[in-house]
């Protein structure tokens, strides 16, 4: 009897060994999926940076949630993902080199040449120096200002206290203060004051400047994406924008081609 319970013994010790080895295995490969694609993501974020000329120390953090990535492979998809990519932007006038702190998210992302995330959500967050930028760059050559002239925008404040985006003209001269909004996937900007010497401007000036601004702005948010929220802090406007079955490549392309999700999508 005692011979059968030690052989029995020596059997589910054998059993359970193998577990552990086959445990242990998986470990070491979720890690090293995890660390690969991760390193993949990481470079291609490197390289569209060099293509530009710009260098950085800071990294993407990247993530792949609680699921196993592993599971997620073998079904041909990535179940969760996140990337926060630091501010690279490098502002000379109206050039506008770099990107703005970003973080993504996406879910169920497939593997294929032209991988497509399930449900995506990001945030993108803008100081103020790059809403002037472009919003300079949106006003050129305009010849319709009406009541502001040859007034150019000089300065832009995000000013959380009152939720709106300040515009200065010419140095001071004129003034115009926008609160923005999300509105049906889309920007909606109300123009809560502007004056021009103190003296109320004409709705003409003012949707001019509303115009450019949220031209500006619709250009971060890709076609296949929809403007969620957007909140206005100190020096920063933070706009998050959502999308379903988004083409990762396309995505990439619209933002200058950096290359996140295409990575991870070519390392099978």
């Amino acid at each position: 009897m005692s011979a059968q319970k030690s052989r029995g013994s020596r059997a589910w010790k054998a059993i359970l060994g193998i577990v552990l080895v086959v445990v242990i295995v998986l470990v070491i490969i979720e890690f090293g999926l995890r660390w690969f694609l991760g390193h993949q993501m990481t470079k291609g974020f490197e390289e569209a940076n060099a293509e530009e000329g710009i260098t950085t120390e800071e990294k993407p953090e990247i993530g792949f949630g609680s699921t196993p990535l592993l599971l997620g492979l073998l079904g041909g998809n990535i179940p969760q993902m996140t990337m926060d990519t630091p501010d690279t932007l490098e502002i000379n006038g109206e050039e506008i080199l770099g990107l703005p702190e970003t973080k993504v998210e996406m879910r169920e992302m497939t593997l294929s040449d032209n991988p497509v995330a399930g449900e995506l959500t990001a945030t993108t967050y803008l100081p103020d120096e790059f809403l002037l930028a472009a919003l300079q760059q949106g006003m050129s050559g305009q010849d319709n200002l009406g009541d502001l002239g040859d007034l150019i925008v000089t300065d832009m404040r995000a000013d959380g206290d009152k939720d709106t985006i300040d515009v200065e003209l010419g140095g001071g001269l004129a003034t115009v203060e926008l609160l923005p909004s999300a509105a049906d996937g889309a920007l909606a900007l109300e123009a809560k004051r502007s004056t021009l010497f103190g003296i109320e401007l004409s709705q003409e000036a003012t949707q001019t400047v509303s115009a450019a601004l949220t031209e500006s702005l619709k250009n971060q948010v890709p076609g296949d994406l929809a403007l969620d929220d957007i909140r206005v802090g100190s020096g920063i406007v933070e706009v998050t924008v959502v999308g379903n079955d988004v083409p990762i490549k396309e995505l990439s392309n619209q933002f200058g081609g950096e290359q996140t999700g295409q990575e991870a999508g070519e390392t099978t």
